[in-house]
């Protein structure tokens, strides 16, 4: 199971890293067993209907004689690298940092309600929605002309105060409603759903490559190899522009934000695939409804949202270790 193939949702329920009892588990172990059985793909094919299972179970004997005859090499470089490296860069993060552990655990916890919550996730028609707000932004700059045409002409009339009053006004409800604000947000909104859909297709691109060239998969030669590798990379700057995009609308949201809209401000992306890849906000969509009540802490506060990943690291490793003993 590719955890990162999964919407937020979905992560907080199954990802291995996300949930206790799994320790520092990628959720990929039956993935690796198959890779051990790719090779035997052809010989099945050959084989007869009575000889599938008797080599499906020589081999699985002999991949097991293998792995057990090496298993304390593997648990002796799993503690060194693996856990006490991770748990304790984990540890010092979290005594360094300005929040309780206690308070990091009620925020991961509020976090987990609130996201899992069936009022967090929009309805289908909500889509339908978006596009025609959007398409009525598009009228926007026409209507704008036509109120400025209009208020020009009543100011070169012979009118009312009343009457002069009447465009100020309106103009007011307009400035406190934020349509450009609305307009970056939903755009936001948007590109960030396309480039979720375009980091996970590349993430599956470059996993199938690696294992491939690591041995864990069917080896590719080396002018397929070249020709996936050029492929791949030839889709990175389209990435790479988007999230710099995205990111250039976080920016602007920033700079248009006020804090009486009570609606949680977009934090921007890394642009390197790798760092992409580790950051869990990738799956988040971008709030476009105002939050009820105070913006919770583990979503406004930066601090907070990085201690929250740093615990879960460190109770990860604290079950890893339990596991190898």
């Amino acid at each position: 199971m590719h955890t990162y193939g999964h919407e937020w949702a979905c992560q907080l329920v199954y990802n291995p890293r996300l949930i206790s009892g799994l320790g520092l588990s990628d959720g990929e172990g039956m993935e690796c067993l198959w890779s051990h059985f790719i090779k035997l793909i052809g010989i099945e094919c050959m084989s007869s209907c009575q000889c599938h299972i008797w080599l499906l179970d020589q081999h699985a004997t002999a991949i097991g004689y293998e792995m057990q005859t090496e298993l304390g090499d593997w648990v002796r470089c799993h503690l060194k690298k693996g856990v006490c490296e991770q748990g304790s860069a984990a540890q010092e993060v979290l005594d360094n940092g300005g929040v309780s552990i206690a308070e990091l655990k009620e925020q991961w916890a509020n976090q987990q309600a609130a996201q899992l919550s069936i009022r967090a996730y929009a309805p289908m028609k909500l889509k339908k929605e978006l596009n025609t707000v959007l398409s009525l932004q598009a009228n926007l700059d026409t209507t704008t002309k036509v109120i400025q045409a209009a208020q020009t002409t009543i100011e070169r009339g012979n009118v009312s105060p009343e009457i002069l009053e009447a465009p100020a006004s309106m103009e007011r409800k307009l400035t406190d409603v934020g349509l450009d604000f609305v307009r970056t947000l939903l755009m936001a909104h948007n590109l960030k759903i396309n480039i979720r859909k375009r980091a996970i297709g590349s993430f599956f691109e470059w996993d199938k490559l690696d294992r491939a060239v690591g041995g864990k998969d069917k080896p590719l030669g080396t002018k397929l190899h070249q020709q996936m590798h050029k492929a791949i990379v030839k889709c990175q700057p389209a990435l790479t522009a988007a999230i710099c995009k995205y990111n250039a609308y976080c920016e602007q949201l920033s700079q248009l934000y006020d804090p009486s809209w009570a609606i949680p401000l977009p934090s921007s992306l890394p642009t390197k695939l790798v760092d992409l890849q580790n950051d869990v906000s990738l799956m988040e969509d971008v709030w476009i409804t105002p939050s009820a009540g105070e913006t919770p802490c583990w979503l406004e506060d930066a601090d907070v949202r990085d201690g929250i990943q740093v615990l879960i690291k460190q109770e990860r490793c604290l079950e890893e270790q339990r596991h190898l003993g």
